[in-house]
């Protein structure tokens, strides 16, 4: 009921083709190059405003939450970042567009200030907020923020930063050592040097976290239903979003080396196919 990982290798499984061909659009995806183009083209826009004197409407605003943020005042720069991004969502909507969506769960963009790319102050004050969580260590907010701004904005101009916030929490819920002498992207997944036996690098998560169904009420920086089911998600939607990213064979390796652990072998040959096919340079071929 909690949606436990162990209970996802039940489940009916698709080759990735089939489920990029049915469920996945590419039509706002970009590459990284035009989300550098993109965020260039912003900062120009936004230093000629400032420069000219001309007011943008939510940006004294956003610059207001900035500096909470700078300060180290993050629940105060959370609540002003959200409520920026809460009016931004809501500016322009008419009266059907409101009555509209009190009967259905899908909200409209009809009538906003969503362009082709969005609402830039809209898209910074959803990225900002996932980072004031970050800061204050409440893991499983930040990742629902992200998440809530890459449905947004999937090729958002801040999706590297992104990647490597949720590649930082999913290690930090799964137990995976940091070591600080490498970088990020290194990571020692399995050791192989006893011949054939094979010794998983992940430590095991104890306590309410290793318990998808038992509540974890203590510890801000867990959910509280299913820690590793939760991690999983975030490593899913690294290499979901961005699938040619440098973190993308890494989130792959993890994910599959967590169901090794978990002896669920057939996700985990799943996984590590993937990794083979998709990404042949990488150093977990």
């Amino acid at each position: 009921c909690a949606g436990c990982a162990p209970l996802k290798s039940f489940t009916s499984r698709k080759p990735l083709e089939e489920q990029l061909d049915e469920e996945t659009s590419i039509d706002a995806i970009m590459g990284p190059t035009e989300r550098k183009l993109r965020a260039a083209d912003w900062e120009r826009r936004r230093e000629s405003l400032t420069s000219g004197g001309v007011a943008y409407e939510g940006l004294a605003e956003f610059d207001s939450a900035q500096k909470l943020f700078d300060a180290g005042q993050y629940r105060a720069a959370e609540r002003a970042f959200h409520a920026l991004a809460k009016s931004r969502e809501e500016k322009g909507k008419g009266f059907l567009n409101r009555l509209g969506e009190i009967f259905t769960s899908k909200k409209s963009d009809e009538g906003t200030l969503f362009g082709q790319y969005g609402d830039p102050i809209h898209e910074d004050a959803l990225f900002m907020t996932a980072e004031c969580q970050f800061a204050q260590k409440h893991y499983s907010y930040a990742q629902d923020s992200y998440g809530t701004l890459l449905e947004k904005y999937p090729s958002s101009r801040h999706l590297d930063i992104v990647t490597q916030r949720l590649f930082y929490i999913a290690r930090y819920w799964l137990g995976v050592p940091e070591k600080k002498s490498e970088p990020e992207s290194e990571i020692q997944l399995v050791n192989h040097e006893t011949d054939g036996e094979t010794d998983i690098a992940i430590q095991k998560v104890t306590g309410s976290a290793g318990w998808p169904l038992l509540p974890n009420i203590l510890d801000r920086t867990r959910p509280v239903f299913d820690t590793e089911g939760r991690a999983v998600q975030a490593l899913e939607s690294i290499w979901q979003h961005d699938a040619t990213g440098p973190l993308a064979d890494d989130a792959l390796m993890l994910q599959a080396t967590y169901a090794q652990r978990r002896k669920d072998y057939i996700e985990a040959a799943r996984l590590y196919q993937l990794v083979r096919e998709e990404y042949p340079d990488s150093p977990h071929f």
